[in-house]
């Protein structure tokens, strides 16, 4: 299936990014570079005047899906989960328990939830 990349575009910078040629050849330069593994910094790309309008935030397999929480122009990946295509809540749930155990954490309903 191929791979993805998490990308940040700053939207401040669409204007830069828009008018600057080597983009594209920047941004595939910064997937390039990012490879793979969670515990590794974001690769910036530049266009014109921003020196970061873009980051490569984390690299994974297409099999798999990848949460990350992004905010203050960078992000970080929390896990990987082998859940497939989690488009119910059920699957979510899924997801996130099992991303809350490799952390060493267990995931449970409120008890207020289990009730009803």
């Amino acid at each position: 299936m191929g791979n993805n990349a998490t990308v940040i575009v700053l939207t401040d910078a669409l204007g830069d990014i828009s008018k600057d040629p080597e983009f594209g050849k920047n941004l595939v330069n910064a997937v390039l570079a990012r490879g793979f593994g969670v515990n590794t910094r974001g690769v910036d790309v530049s266009a014109r005047g921003y020196i970061n309008a873009a980051c490569v935030l984390e690299i994974h397999h297409a099999d798999y899906f990848t949460l990350v929480a992004v905010g203050g122009n960078h992000g970080v990946v929390l896990g990987h989960s082998s859940v497939d295509d989690p488009d119910t809540n059920e699957k979510k749930v899924k997801m996130l328990r099992e991303i809350a155990d490799k952390l060493g954490y267990r995931l449970c309903l409120k008890p207020s939830r289990r009730t009803k």
